[in-house]
């Protein structure tokens, strides 16, 4: 119930569900339309993936959604002895309840296979907090998403069609930048990959590590990383140096932890 909360909000304000999970462990998938359930065998946590390129509206949007979460289980935490007070079970039912609201209102955030998620709690103060800069990375990151499960599902004219819409939308997205350059590594197009992540590189070396916002190492580590690769795999001895050179800047920025990458180089 509260992720369905978390859906329907969503729907409601004109936003598009990518993927609804449910649960922990071993999962099953099941795809409906351009949408995914997921479902896990343990009924534990869970998280729905939504979002909109549309610029309008978008903040107060963004705070009912990650509001209708929680509003569920406060709901059913008040519903639940109303319809029968001496029932044990819609007791038990009404303080579980009001536990998972406790624990998702914490403003706190955890790592996962999707990288570090944010509880509804940092959610909703970080909806409050965020620069418009931020908002405008989250909805190019929202494209990425799309265009990478278009890509999973063998449709790479759709995720060409998603990025070039993000792309008119927002060119300087750090996120969406990142991304094209990945896929032009897969498609091994080594030229044009070193091309993004060189500029991403030199702007990371220009902008003061307070004013990144999101280019914290992480993402300073991905691009030397992937700028690595590509100048080894461009096989110009004159680029070996700035591949050694950024591979060991990469390491030094925690590089082993990224996903995506598309390699680490090394000397030997």
């Amino acid at each position: 119930m509260h992720e369905a909360g978390h859906a329907v909000a969503a729907l409601l304000v004109g936003h598009r569900v990518l993927e609804v999970k449910i649960g922990a462990g071993p999962k099953v998938t099941a795809w409906h339309g351009r949408w995914r359930l997921v479902l896990g065998l343990f009924p534990l946590g869970g998280h729905v993936m939504a979002g909109s390129s549309d610029p309008s509206g978008y903040r107060a949007k963004r705070f009912a959604i990650t509001a209708a979460g929680p509003a569920m289980n406060a709901a059913m935490f008040a519903f639940a002895p109303l319809i029968d007070a001496s029932s044990s079970t819609l007791r038990d039912f009404a303080i579980v309840n009001a536990c998972v609201l406790i624990f998702n209102l914490f403003p706190y955030s955890v790592r996962t296979p999707y990288g570090r998620q944010r509880t509804d709690g940092l959610g909703l103060v970080r909806t409050l907090s965020d620069s418009e800069w931020q908002l405008a990375e989250e909805r190019s990151g929202f494209a990425v998403a799309r265009a990478a499960l278009a890509d999973e599902r063998g449709d790479r004219e759709e995720a060409r069609r998603i990025t070039d819409e993000a792309q008119a939308m927002n060119p300087r997205s750090v996120v969406l930048r990142t991304w094209l350059g990945y896929r032009a590594i897969k498609d091994q197009g080594y030229a044009s990959a070193r091309t993004i992540f060189r500029e991403l590189v030199d702007e990371d070396r220009r902008v003061p590590a307070a004013g990144l916002g999101q280019r914290d190492d992480v993402s300073r580590g991905i691009h030397l990383n992937n700028l690595a690769w590509c100048d080894l795999m461009l096989d110009d001895p004159a680029l070996v140096e700035e591949a050694l050179s950024s591979s060991a800047d990469g390491d030094r920025r925690c590089c082993r932890s990224i996903r995506p990458s598309a390699g680490r180089a090394r000397s030997r």
